[in-house]
């Protein structure tokens, strides 16, 4: 009995000694055979892109915008003289087509015509006038070389003797003469108003009868061979244009129909929209 007792309690003993040595026995064996990891030089692979030929071409680049159209010209029509309007011309309403010299209307001429006939009158007497001072100043010419004989040419004579200073005044008179008849001519020419360029009427405010003055507007003209678009531009979009000179082309969606002209970019406005922050192209 003794004996078993001995036997167990050895056993209990030698069992977890066994087990502990088996252990230290088995991660020995492992760490002896344990290799160590290899090393492998890591290559680059570059970036996936893919390779195509450039090839030069030349496009164009659209930009589209819109605007209002607006006339280059546009002009208050005043006369140059005061008067009574005499006539008008049908057309000269809202509206009316007229090419450049085409008469509007014309003020009452006769006070004009009177002006002309009095300065043509003064020219004439002015002319009378000019003719008498000479033939004076060759008659006291030929007195004073008579009187001087052989001492004529040794000592000028005085212009007062030979009537200079007559001269020169009838010289004058028959210039400003001329002068007061070319402005009466010019004051009749005008009396006849006429389009300044080619153009159509925005409104008109003439009417026969009615007494003009140079103060007053009697149409508003506008030009119809030149008109302009105010568009806005990116930045961006502003740098594939030529400033001036690039090619515009011009559509009007009229509904039905659609219009189309041909034009070029004229020039930037130089500031840019305080809300949009665009630029002003014409």
């Amino acid at each position: 009995m003794n004996e078993q007792k001995r036997t167990g309690r050895l056993r209990k003993i030698l069992l977890p000694i066994g087990i502990l040595v088996v252990g230290l026995l088995v991660a020995y064996l492992l760490k002896a055979s344990r290799q160590p990891p290899g090393r492998e030089t890591a290559r680059p692979t570059g970036a996936l892109v893919e390779v195509e030929q450039a090839i030069e071409e030349t496009r164009t680049v659209r930009i589209p915008a819109t605007g209002t159209v607006t006339p280059r010209h546009e002009v208050n029509l005043t006369p140059q003289v005061a008067g009574r309007v005499e006539w008008v011309h049908p057309d000269l309403v809202a509206g009316g087509d007229f090419a450049a010299g085409e008469a509007l209307l014309r003020i009452e001429p006769a006070d004009f015509e009177l002006a002309v006939e009095q300065a043509a009158a003064t020219v004439a007497q002015a002319e009378y006038q000019l003719e008498v001072a000479k033939a004076n100043a060759a008659v006291a010419r030929e007195e004073w070389e008579r009187m001087q004989g052989d001492r004529a040419e040794s000592k000028g004579p005085d212009p007062l003797v030979l009537h200079g200073p007559q001269l020169d005044q009838a010289e004058a008179n028959l210039a400003s003469a001329k002068a007061r008849l070319a402005t009466a001519e010019l004051n009749l020419e005008r009396t006849v108003l006429r389009a300044p360029f080619n153009c159509r009427v925005r409104r008109q405010s003439a009417s026969p009868g009615q007494v003009v003055s140079p103060s007053s507007v009697v149409a508003v003209l506008y030009g119809t061979d030149l008109v302009e678009i105010e568009v806005g531009l990116s930045l961006e979009d502003l740098a594939w244009l030529d400033v001036p000179g690039g090619d515009a082309r011009v559509l009007l969606d009229a509904g039905t129909d659609t219009y189309a002209w041909t034009g070029e970019v004229d020039r930037t406005v130089g500031v840019l929209d305080e809300v949009g922050r665009l630029a002003r192209v014409v």
